[in-house]
């Protein structure tokens, strides 16, 4: 290769590095991290953690704050260089809080007074009002001051102001209307804003056509300002000054009744009180409060207006020993219960006996349906009370012995046998008893 060509290929070389982006990395400060510390670490790291304070979730144009950028975990500090960063705004103008930072490049970044430590503030001014949102992008390196750059490590975050879509000095993100610059605020959640709602705190109500200070909503005359109550419902305002005033005031509930002489001037299913108690007769069960409930009197052919109108008397005997009287009806329950009693005494006092009779049956039955009809009847006895459970359980114990010797008469076992054990005497059958192809009872 000629001298020739050696001169240009470097001065290629230097002009294609002059035209590349430099990266500063010392102590005295740093621009242009967009792809992080890589002359430190090739990738950042979750052992470092970069936080970023004071971004603001809303903003007012030119407001100036303070924001905080603090480098936690990492290499131990040790020497003089323990750590750096990088802050970029995509909107408002940054600026040094102190002699720690500095601008480089419209970014800021420590300085070499500020180098030695691993937090630092800085100002940012916020810009007009925009229509996107504002990003802070800070990168922060943790390093270990051994001049060295390989066990330093970095990490970043990024922070976030939301944008103002409509541009009326409130973020979308606290703005309830982003869309609408006239609006910001809907107090009552009733989804008209504050500026245009002429009931800003009642979710029920947001027009107020006629002016009168009282809703659309909740009013009955919404065009009419001299009037907006109907409480009689008869289309006419109850304002008697307004328009259309009620000329008939003196039955406010409208129900036949005048206000003069309707005990509850108020209500419109009620105008009666016959017996004064302030429950209107059509809710009142008794009426004319003679302690007999209307319903009664009516079956009964009095009057249940009339307190002096009764229903005939019931029949009764009083005993005067007890001092109580005893209806028709109380008689009916008291023979009821002396005749349930007789019948339980005699019942238990007949048990034994029944028992008896019943276990006799039982022995003398021959056919096993008999038997089980038997069973079917002690059921019914004990259900009546007319056999106790102990009865019964031995009559059932002694009607399966008498089934078990039965089936086993039928199976030929007991052709020999004219009255066999019962089913309590009678033992296994061991195979050496077989004699002659037939079995024996082995006793």
């Amino acid at each position: 290769m000629n001298k020739s060509a050696i001169i240009a290929i470097l001065g290629l070389l230097l002009l294609v590095g002059s035209s590349m982006t430099q990266v500063s990395a010392r102590p005295t400060g740093i621009s242009n991290v967009q792809f992080g510390c890589t002359c430190h670490s090739g990738s950042a790291t979750e052992d470092v953690v970069v936080t970023l304070d004071g971004v603001p979730d809303n903003y007012t144009a030119g407001e100036n704050m303070t924001l905080t950028i603090t480098i936690t975990g990492g290499p131990e500090a040790g020497g003089e260089n323990h750590g750096g960063f990088n802050l970029h705004a995509s909107a408002g103008t940054l600026s040094p809080f102190d002699n720690t930072s500095q601008l480089m490049d419209g970014e800021m970044t420590h300085t070499e007074f500020g180098n030695d430590q691993r937090t630092w503030q800085v100002n940012w001014t916020a810009p007009a009002y925009i229509t996107t949102n504002i990003t802070f992008t800070a990168h922060g390196m943790a390093a270990n001051g051994d001049t060295a750059s390989s066990d330093d490590k970095w990490n970043k975050v990024v922070a976030t102001i939301a944008k103002d879509t409509d541009g009326d000095g409130v973020t979308d993100k606290s703005d309830a209307f982003p869309n609408d610059s006239n609006e910001t605020v809907d107090s009552d959640g009733d989804g008209v804003g504050d500026n245009g709602d002429a009931f800003p705190n009642d979710s029920n109500e947001t027009v107020d056509s006629d002016g009168d200070g009282v809703g659309d909503n909740g009013d009955e005359f919404p065009s009419e300002s001299s009037q907006w109550v109907d409480d009689d419902g008869d289309g006419l305002g109850d304002n008697p000054n307004g328009t259309d005033g009620d000329p008939y005031p003196d039955d406010f509930d409208n129900d036949g009744v005048i206000d003069a002489e309707d005990p509850f001037p108020l209500d419109p299913s009620e105008w009666a009180d016959t017996d004064g108690d302030g429950v209107g007769d059509e809710r009142d069960e008794d009426d004319d409060g003679d302690g007999i409930l209307d319903q009664a009197e009516i079956r009964a052919g009095s009057d249940p207006k009339d307190p002096n109108s009764l229903p005939p008397e019931s029949f009764e005997i009083t005993l005067p020993i007890f001092g109580i009287s005893l209806s028709s009806w109380d008689l009916m329950g008291v023979i009821g219960g002396l005749c349930l009693m007789l019948f339980m005494a005699v019942a238990t006092l007949t048990r034994e006996k029944r028992f008896e009779d019943y276990m006799e049956k039982i022995e003398s039955t021959a056919l096993h349906s008999e038997l089980d009809d038997i069973s079917k009847r002690l059921e019914q006895l004990q259900l009546f009370r007319l056999l106790g459970v102990r009865h019964v359980l031995r009559l059932e114990q002694r009607i399966m012995e008498m089934q078990d010797t039965m089936l086993m008469m039928n199976d030929g076992i007991l052709d020999n046998i004219s009255n066999p054990p019962s089913n309590s005497e009678i033992l296994p059958i061991e195979s050496s008893e077989v004699i002659n192809g037939e079995q024996e009872w082995a006793e």
